[in-house]
């Protein structure tokens, strides 16, 4: 019974969209973990890109290497719908501890509380930093109804 309640409730590492909004006003990092051509169609403004496959073969020198500060107050994870970035919160927790925050319900959760996405994740030049992965481009408006955010934690699974 345990393990289904671990599946369907939120885990303390989750932070819902209106969270994760205030976390990035107040300095925290966002990793996009979806597949480079998902983060193109749309991501969360200055988001950085890191393939969860990356992360699960190189840990935290994948992030580095992708121009994460490892060191950052807070690394919020995202992906479509939560799971693959649950994955990747609890595959780096040893290492982020604390600071390792999963954004519940992905992309799609952040959409439906009608918050913005930035089309493409910005060419290698972004930002004037070379292999730049930030979304940097207008914010995509979203005009749909806003939904109640599905929840998934730290819990792993793919999206």
């Amino acid at each position: 019974m345990s393990f289904l309640k671990s599946l369907f409730s939120g885990s303390a590492h989750d932070l819902s969209p209106g969270q994760t909004a205030e976390a990035i006003q107040s300095g925290a990092t966002v990793v996009d973990v979806r597949e480079p051509q998902e983060f193109a169609d749309g991501a969360i403004a200055g988001a950085i890109n890191v393939p969860l496959a990356q992360i699960q073969r190189r840990g935290l020198q994948a992030l580095r290497d992708a121009g994460v500060q490892a060191d950052a107050p807070t690394v919020v994870f995202a992906c479509r719908s939560g799971a693959r970035s649950g994955s990747a919160c609890a595959t780096l927790r040893d290492v982020l501890g604390e600071r390792g925050k999963n954004l519940a319900g992905g992309v799609m959760a952040w959409r439906a509380h009608g918050l913005p996405l930035t089309p493409g994740g910005g060419g290698p030049d972004t930002h004037g930093l070379k292999g730049d992965r930030r979304a940097s481009s207008p914010p995509i408006k979203n005009t749909r109804a806003r939904e109640p955010a599905p929840t998934s934690g730290c819990r792993g699974g793919l999206s």
